[in-house]
């Protein structure tokens, strides 16, 4: 099983250089693109360190980024959401089903990224606390100062 674990990861490795070149083009999309895929990379790396096995997703149509597994545990379903430095997430709260989020600031070149890791039905019992006044607006956000309280949670995928 690790051995297929590790064919999928690089092969997910393979097609992100693909992406990578193709991005390099410079435009403000693919800059955020670059981001997003940072962060999956590096929660892929996470999980992997913690024993999960963990498969990439691709495109923009996934309702999911990173499906992660360990043991006789149930799949994971993970979203991941990055930002380079903190600010407010944009999470459409109708999107809220039985995944778990893994928040990423990316930090300075140099340091290590920060990890703040939640369920959602954690963020379902109090929708105030974690988006405040952005709540029926057009871009709904979770606040970064609610995520707090989350900062490297990793153990709560080993309770599945």
């Amino acid at each position: 099983m690790l051995k297929k674990g590790i064919r999928y990861f690089l092969i997910n490795l393979i097609f992100l250089k693909i992406l990578i070149i193709i991005m390099s083009i410079g435009s403000e999309i693919f800059d955020k693109q670059k981001v997003g895929l940072s962060g999956e990379f590096f929660v892929a790396a996470e999980l992997l360190k913690r024993n999960f096995q963990v498969s990439l997703t691709f495109g923009n149509a996934k309702s999911v980024d990173l499906i992660a597994f360990k043991d006789e545990l149930k799949p994971l379903k993970i979203q991941v959401k990055t930002l380079r430095s903190h600010n407010s997430y944009t999470v459409d709260k109708s999107k809220l089903k039985g995944h778990y989020f893994i928040f990423v600031v990316l930090n300075k070149i140099g340091e290590q990224p920060t990890f703040y890791i939640i369920d959602c039905e954690s963020i379902l019992l109090n929708l105030e606390k974690f988006y405040g006044s952005s709540i029926g607006s057009k871009r709904e956000t979770i606040n970064y100062g609610s995520l707090k309280l989350f900062k490297d949670n990793w153990h709560i995928l080993d309770k599945i």
